[in-house]
């Protein structure tokens, strides 16, 4: 009870400061319905800005640049800088991806190869792009959220470490006709 005591504070905090000529009465909701604003205000408020830092550790940089059509594999592209400085050769390989929690292939290759000490914009290749194909299955209208992981290997495949990826966006997808 009083977790949903401070979601209502919360939610009539947030709601009077962006409308303050209209009352928020929480009583006209349900739990389950109040607890849809929050997951909706929350998600406004942390939308992923492009360039953010996604990781920053062990000679290892990728940053958020944010997402484009990719015409060429009909597909919404994602598009990450990564750089290598870990001081030998590195795979970069996503797994585990997921668009608005539903399980989706992030992708058609293995990975990123990259030397140490070069740069790299995954805007220049297809490997990072999710296929209007398969979102269309869901009947996706907006990315709401992008999870994946990125493997961080050798190149016998051995896996170093592993970085967590959750993106919160708002990206209209325009599927081409």
């Amino acid at each position: 009870m009083r977790k949903l005591f401070a979601l209502v504070l919360t939610l009539t905090t947030l709601f009077t400061m962006a409308y303050a000529e209209t009352a928020f009465d929480p009583a006209q909701y349900t739990e389950e319905e109040l607890r849809e604003i929050d997951t909706l205000i929350h998600m406004h408020l942390t939308k992923t800005e492009e360039g953010t830092v996604l990781y920053d550790d062990n000679g290892i940089y990728i940053e958020y640049r944010g997402l484009y059509i990719d015409n060429y594999y009909d597909a919404v592209g994602v598009n990450l800088f990564i750089q290598n400085n870990f001081g030998r050769y590195l795979v970069f390989d996503k797994w585990n991806a997921a668009v608005n929690k539903a399980t989706m292939r992030l992708g058609i290759s293995a990975g990123t190869g990259l030397n140490d000490g070069q740069m790299h914009m995954t805007i220049t290749e297809g490997n990072w792009h999710l296929k209007f194909e398969d979102l269309a299955v869901w009947e996706f209208t907006t990315i709401q959220s992008l999870d994946f992981t990125i493997n961080v290997r050798d190149e016998e495949w051995t896996t170093y470490f592993s970085i967590p990826v959750s993106l919160t966006l708002d990206y209209p997808i325009v599927y081409p006709e």
